[in-house]
């Protein structure tokens, strides 16, 4: 199943979620937002349907006007029932002892979102999309 049906099939139109998957640079984002729209995205011209992705119009919590935010095909996304906090700084990111921080692992790896699913596990996972 691609990520535009599975998305479409999650039935989060109009309601509360907390997106969790990666950025540009393949650390983890975090968006609270209601969506709005969920329409396919091609990831190249004259893509086929397994790699299209998806571009939602949402409103982000904390603001007045809709947003669109696009997600590729291959990129990992967690959706969580409600407006959850996490504090992503603690799951990429450990202290050394000269107080500076370094990441856990690289960017892009799967081990952050069992880490995130590790503590969330208190939380309603409404979707997992790993590709």
């Amino acid at each position: 199943m691609n990520l535009f049906e599975q998305i479409t099939s999650a039935n989060i139109l109009d309601k509360k979620v907390t997106l969790i998957s990666y950025g540009e640079f393949g650390f983890l984002e975090q968006t609270q937002t209601i969506i709005q729209t969920i329409n396919k995205k091609e990831h190249y011209q004259n893509a086929p349907e397994d790699k299209m992705g998806v571009e939602l119009i949402h409103k982000p919590k904390g603001k007045r006007k809709m947003w669109s935010r696009g997600i590729d095909y291959c990129n990992r996304v967690l959706v969580y029932d409600g407006w959850v906090d996490i504090d992503l700084d603690k799951v990429v990111y450990e202290e050394m002892d000269n107080g500076m921080r370094k990441s856990r692992y690289t960017c892009f790896d799967k081990q952050y979102l069992v880490d995130v699913k590790e503590v969330l596990k208190a939380e309603k996972l409404i979707m997992e999309y790993n590709n």
